[in-house]
């Protein structure tokens, strides 16, 4: 029978152990907001590139459909042109605002810095869109930076590359 007295044998911890810390993602963060669905993303993001499809379209079409016509390509460039500057000018000022381009406006989603606070214009415009857009358009690895940027969203805090690079988040605008 055993001694009730005497504690059981326990062994020694064991020095090599990983540490035992309960792992919880932290998708709440960025000042208590819910995070954006992916599919809210993929829904702003299309419609922000077919908005940038408008002016482009007034650029090329005129100027394939009629060749040779210098009438018609100095007409539709500048006009085209004016129209990218203007969205994107827009974009810049919705960005400058309140952290939304005009697809992400339209599904109700936002831009903010991981600890929630406004992410402001010069992180957004340069460092979240700018420079993800000048590392994809360099020949050897900007279509392998490109997918990989896709593919992170589907990370448990569903931040793309972009946004680790900016320190920045997607949430449900208020």
């Amino acid at each position: 029978m055993a001694d009730s007295s005497r504690p059981a044998f326990t062994p020694p911890p064991n020095p090599y152990a990983a540490p035992q810390a309960a792992i919880v993602p932290d998708i709440l963060d960025g000042g208590g907001a819910a995070p954006a669905a992916r599919s809210q993303r993929l829904r702003a993001a299309i419609v922000d590139y077919l908005i940038f499809v408008v002016p482009v379209a007034i650029m090329v079409i005129p100027m394939a459909l009629f060749r040779g016509s210098h009438l018609v390509n100095n007409l539709a460039m500048p006009a085209g042109g004016l129209g990218v500057l203007g969205l994107l000018a827009w974009n810049g000022l919705l960005l400058a605002r309140n952290g939304q381009t005009i697809g992400k406006r339209s599904v109700g989603i936002r831009v903010v810095r991981t600890d929630g606070a406004d992410a402001g214009f010069v992180r957004l415009f340069f460092l979240r869109g700018g420079l993800a857009w000048l590392i994809t358009a360099l020949p050897a690895i900007g279509g392998l930076f490109a997918l990989v940027n896709a593919l992170f969203i589907f990370r448990n805090d569903r931040r793309c590359l972009h946004d680790l690079i900016a320190d920045t988040r997607v949430v449900e605008a208020e």
